[in-house]
């Protein structure tokens, strides 16, 4: 539940509360202006040397109180239908940022992602409401950590989307077909997932096989958990990632 009572002086106030919780390499710039709320553009700077062409949509909301639910939940108006089209037509990521004034806290909500975890519901009702975590909450290295995370993620989806299905296609391939493009590909997941690297660390010797087959275990079973809350949505925009993910995910995923 939202309370509201911040008056005309509150989107310099949520500024000031939301710059102080960013890097200063991280330029936030206004685009259009409402009575409670702002939509900006966010640049990346690379250590404040230049913009590095990393850019992301924000909607700052500010309201004077927030109550969370018994699951840690409070529920938006519904995102504007603008908000959502940038998220699924733009390269960059979109996000919702709601700031209590009263209290200073700052929790967001990653609109790309909340948008194919409820796909379904959303398609059914064009008012689905939205509900932002109090996990999500901006403050210190662990709100930060996931803030970058969300942003990384988003401004890589297409490149990371590219090598999951590379690696469900070639899945099935044995260690004595494996190619450069395929440890290209396992040493990329690897990273993305941060899980170990056996072709970073390892050649072609007893053990290798093993180490090599673990990793795609663990990569299947990373990408399952990842996509499993989004096989509505990738059915619908990406049938072929879709029919490939579902299926090696029913075949290799313990019951």
């Amino acid at each position: 539940m939202l309370y509201n009572q911040s008056g005309p002086s509150g989107a310099e106030d949520a500024l000031r509360l939301l710059g102080a919780k960013l890097p200063p390499h991280w330029f936030v710039r206004i685009i259009t202006e409402g009575d409670d709320r702002l939509d900006c553009l966010l640049e990346i700077a690379e250590d404040g040397d230049g913009l590095n062409g990393a850019t992301a949509w924000f909607r700052v909301k500010w309201v004077q109180r927030i109550e969370f639910d018994e699951q840690g939940l409070c529920r938006l108006t519904t995102i504007p239908r603008a908000l959502m089209t940038n998220s699924r037509v733009s390269e960059a990521p979109v996000f919702m940022f709601l700031i209590s004034l009263g209290s200073g806290e700052i929790f967001f909500l990653p609109v790309e992602d909340y948008i194919q975890q409820h796909f379904l519901a959303l398609l059914q009702n064009s008012r689905f409401p939205f509900y932002i975590s109090k996990y999500y909450q901006l403050e210190g290295e662990k709100g930060f950590f996931l803030l970058h995370w969300h942003l990384q993620k988003q401004l890589r989806y297409r490149e990371v989307e590219n090598e999951i299905t590379f690696f469900l296609t070639n899945y099935a391939s044995p260690w004595s077909h494996s190619t450069i493009a395929l440890h290209r590909n396992l040493s990329f997941l690897c990273r993305y997932f941060q899980l170990y690297d056996p072709i970073a660390h390892t050649t072609r010797a007893v053990g290798s096989i093993q180490l090599y087959e673990h990793a795609k275990r663990k990569i299947l079973f990373c990408i399952a958990s990842m996509l499993q809350e989004e096989l509505a949505w990738l059915c619908i925009t990406r049938p072929v990632l879709y029919y490939y993910c579902n299926s090696l995910i029913r075949a290799n995923m313990p019951r």
